[in-house]
């Protein structure tokens, strides 16, 4: 009985996430630009250990996500279409289910003066509410991410009208859970270990 007391503290799994950015956030001139001029660029996303991320002892990662943002800048009164494409290094690792056939992914921003990026749209903040085109990584692909960092190449392409800018970046989100006791199980390892305490103070007077 005793022997229970003291195995059965357990633990509730607790979610928690952590967001690298891939740097550069850049973007492509096509200042003076006629309708077809294409530019390209690069973004470099750092294994998680490079962008902060230790996995807590424990603990057990469950995903990484990988966020596509796009956009363009100063657009004309006229209808504006920018096509921007990511073309990960690593795209065997990736799967949707937002982008199903998984790279590469092409974010299509219009409108005028005011851009709507639909599901590219440019999160801001340090924990942006991400909720647009994305891939995810799991198991051992996930693992994987942990230690090693990749690029993405970026083409954009002025298609219609007239923009100063195609914006772009990208980041990663580690979805992952930590083990937290349970109030109830702490409390009877504790009343286990006092047991225990007790009776080898009684073992020593005797």
């Amino acid at each position: 009985m005793l022997l229970a007391g003291l195995l059965v503290a357990s633990g509730i799994a607790s979610a928690a996430q952590f967001t690298i950015a891939c740097t550069p956030s850049n973007n492509i001139s096509f200042i003076g630009q006629p309708p077809g001029t294409t530019g390209s660029g690069q973004l470099t996303c750092p294994s998680g250990t490079a962008g902060g991320f230790v996995l807590p002892p424990g603990g057990t990662l469950g995903q990484v996500t990988l966020f596509y943002a796009a956009d363009y800048s100063f657009g004309s009164s006229s209808p504006n279409t920018v096509s921007t494409v990511f073309q990960v290094s690593n795209p065997g690792i990736w799967n949707g289910p937002n982008v199903p056939s998984g790279p590469p992914v092409t974010c299509t921003v219009t409108g005028t003066f005011t851009s709507d990026p639909g599901l590219c749209s440019v999160p801001t903040g340090a924990n942006p509410p991400f909720t647009g085109a994305f891939n995810t990584a799991t198991g051992a692909n996930a693992q994987n991410l942990i230690s090693n960092g990749f690029t993405i190449n970026v083409t954009s392409t002025l298609v219609a009208g007239s923009v100063s800018a195609a914006t772009y970046g990208a980041y990663l989100r580690f979805d992952y859970s930590t083990s937290v006791p349970e109030p109830a199980s702490m409390l009877t390892l504790g009343g286990g270990l006092l047991a225990f305490g007790f009776m080898l103070k009684r073992k020593k007077r005797a």
